[in-house]
């Protein structure tokens, strides 16, 4: 009898000393990895995420975190959200693009998405500092609308106006009044082109023989 409690003193005391020694790990087997769904990733938090990686076309974004409410983008018909008004839980970024109202000027082209999976449909970049939601395509730069060179120099779209016929104005303008006193440099338009400059504005096209007759006049 002596001999069986001898014994199992000597195991109590042995587990007691391995639980010391190695840890609860050592009496509890460690957890398995999640080999049928490669797509889980660690949490900041230790916990396991459901992430999923998509691309597709920025539909809609949507700023209303700026008033505390919810930023998210829609790709193909998925709501991903970004921001969660003064929310300072660990999140994903935006890659491409300064910031969420910048997205705007992407809508229509590719995105790419690297995001937590809720399980309804919806995804977000909270959780995990790896998440991201990724342009792959630079905006379209706006173009001005510079008058056709065709147009440059055509006096087409000019007239003379002016009492003493000594204005050059666009036509859109139409009837253009001036004071009908007469100077003599009035006489050098007589011969001088009425027609569109380079700065797309109607004048007159200041010629050698043009500025000559202006100096002597005045």
């Amino acid at each position: 009898m002596k001999i069986i409690i001898a014994s199992v003193v000597v195991v109590v005391l042995l587990l007691i000393a391995l639980f010391i020694i190695g840890g609860p790990s050592v009496l509890a087997p460690a957890p398995e990895a999640d080999q049928n769904n490669p797509e889980n990733v660690t949490s900041s938090t230790g916990g396991k995420l459901r992430a999923d990686t998509f691309t597709g076309t920025l539909e809609t974004v949507n700023t209303d975190c700026f008033a505390d409410g919810e930023c998210y983008v829609m790709v193909d018909g998925k709501k991903v959200t970004i921001q969660l008004g003064w929310n300072t839980e660990v999140a994903g970024t935006i890659m491409g693009a300064p910031s969420i109202g910048d997205l705007e000027s992407h809508i229509g082209q590719e995105i790419e998405v690297y995001a937590q999976d809720n399980a309804d449909g919806t995804y977000t970049l909270y959780g995990s500092e790896g998440f991201y939601v990724k342009t792959l395509e630079e905006p379209e730069t706006p173009t001005r609308n510079e008058p056709a060179p065709s147009e440059v120099g055509s006096a087409g779209s000019c007239v003379v106006a002016g009492c003493s016929s000594q204005l050059c104005v666009d036509a859109s303008e139409g009837e253009v009044m001036s004071t009908c006193e007469y100077r003599e440099v009035y006489a050098c338009y007589n011969t001088a082109t009425c027609e569109r400059q380079t700065t797309g504005q109607c004048g007159w096209t200041e010629t050698a023989e043009l500025k000559a007759c202006v100096a002597a006049a005045q």
